[in-house]
Parts: structure tokens; sequence; C-alpha cells
């Protein structure tokens, strides 16, 4: 097992925000990709590759919130795999302010693209005290060269990943902020596998204000006013970091959501990772 050296995960420029006490960067045992694919929204993808994945892992690491795990330009060594937590992908401004393009959710690769690039695209910061599993670059491209179709693993996560990007860019670009920000908290209930619980759909949020208002690209006045008439429509509510939709279905209504973008697990082409074959996906 190749343990993630602890220079490459550098202490994000924010000032920590948690007072959890999963502090520092220490190693810990690794829960397995057993459990990292069934809780993962790839798992149909995992399920076919964990067993080769596992052997070139290094061991699960425990990150406090608002640690750097990508820097920009920063030469990366690892793939890193989400087992817990959330994170998000950001591209700073000039002037400080900050776009966020992706959140990710365990069993998601953080910097996919340093598979090609060799290093860090955008920076990717913790949300919330997590543990990341890494995978060494030199042995994964060893592996692609043993098992051509680990490369359709990573290709098929590319697409989807694309997918949701372009979703994001298709809200940002024609919906109001009623929409677009009813449109993610579907998706986040549909990637979460949200439980249901008399009716009503329940999921972790640990975003802030300020981070909404960076996915949704409104000011923190302007997100903070939606939310408050999201709210007295009594579709949805959100204490203690969780969100409670009232009626998941008005929700997508009004958001225009289409789950097929992020694509049935159930139906994804499973054979071609096993067997090398040209990957596919479902169409929308």
């Amino acid at each position: 097992m190749v343990t993630q050296p602890i220079s490459e995960i550098h202490p994000s420029r924010a000032t920590a925000r948690s007072s959890s006490p999963d502090k520092g960067c220490g190693a810990l045992s690794s829960p397995g990709w057993e459990s990292v694919a069934e809780r993962s929204n790839h798992s149909h993808l995992f399920s076919a590759a964990w067993p080769a994945l596992m052997r070139i892992a290094g061991p699960a690491r425990r990150l406090q919130s608002d640690v750097e795990i990508v820097s920009p330009g920063a030469p990366a060594s690892h793939l890193h795999v989400l087992v817990e937590g959330w994170a998000y992908r950001a591209r700073v401004t000039e002037t400080g302010g900050q776009s966020i393009s992706a959140l990710f959710l365990p069993g998601d690769i953080v910097n996919l693209p340093a598979l090609l690039s060799g290093e860090g695209e955008d920076c990717v910061t913790t949300l919330v005290p997590s543990r990341i599993m890494s995978l060494p670059l030199k042995r994964v491209r060893a592996l692609q060269e043993e098992m051509p179709g680990i490369t359709n693993l990573f290709l098929s996560l590319a697409m989807v990943e694309n997918a949701r990007l372009c979703e994001w860019i298709k809200c940002l670009g024609r919906q109001s902020a009623t929409q677009r920000l009813a449109h993610l908290f579907c998706e986040l209930a549909v990637r979460l596998r949200a439980t249901v619980e008399n009716s009503e759909t329940q999921i972790p949020l640990p975003l802030t204000q300020v981070q909404l208002s960076d996915i949704i690209g409104m000011t923190h006045i302007h997100t903070s006013r939606v939310l408050s008439d999201l709210r007295k429509t009594g579709l949805v509510e959100i204490s203690h970091r969780r969100l409670i939709i009232r009626n998941m279905a008005e929700l997508q209504r009004i958001g225009e959501f289409n789950a097929a973008y992020l694509h049935d697990r159930e139906n994804a082409d499973v054979e071609s990772i096993e067997r090398g074959g040209r990957p596919s996906l479902p169409s929308k």
C-alpha cells in the first residue's frame, strides 16, 4: 500500500469554520474500496474495478474542513478519491471572489484531469471534515496497461462529471435564481440517494449561503431572499445543516429538473470496464 504524501495537501487560505475534532491529516486504516463503491453514485462503475484499484490505493487520510486537496498548477502525483465528506472545486477571481463549479461527494475522484495533465487544474477544498484515499498516478498508468478496462472507468467518470458541468452552465445561463436553487437541491437529493420519511425528502446540506451564492452565481443577499421565498412556499426547510424537501415533484417542476443527465447507474455499461470495450452511457 502506498501512502499519499502529506506535502501534497495544503491548508486552505480560508479560515477553518469547523470546531470538529477531525483535524489534521493523519493516516487512517482504509475502509476498503468495497465500502467506497457501495456508497458512491458510481458504484456501478467501481464494482468492476475496485479489486485492482484497492491494490494500489494508499490508506484513507482524515482532513479537516477547508483543507486544499488540489492546488491550481501544482504537480500531481496522485488521484484523490473522496471516501467521506464533501469537497468543492472553485476558481478564484482577481478580486478575491470565487465561482464553485463542482461539488464532490463520496466516491468522486476530485482531480480526474490530473490523469492526463499531471497537475492541478482548479482549487479543490474540503467543505467538511472528510477522508480521502489516493491512487499513485504512476501505478494507475501501469494498471491501465495491464487492464485496459480501467481506462473506460475513468472515461465514464469524466463523461458523468462533464454532463453535470454542462447542466450547471445551462442553469446559470437560462434560469432564474429560484430555478437554479431548486435545481441544485434536486440534484443533491438524487446524488445523495435521499432518504424519504413521511413523503419528505431529507439530505445533509453543509453549504453556507455564501457557498450557495458561489454555485448559483448570485449575491449573498439575493440568495438569502430566494431561500426565504422557497421556505415561505413550504417546499423546503433548512435546519441544523439539513435540507428537508416537502414536495419533491413541485421542486423538480420549478427547477425544470430532469435527472437523466446524472445517468442512471443501474443502466450504465459495466461490461466495458470489465472487458476493456468501448464505454457507453444511457442516453437522455
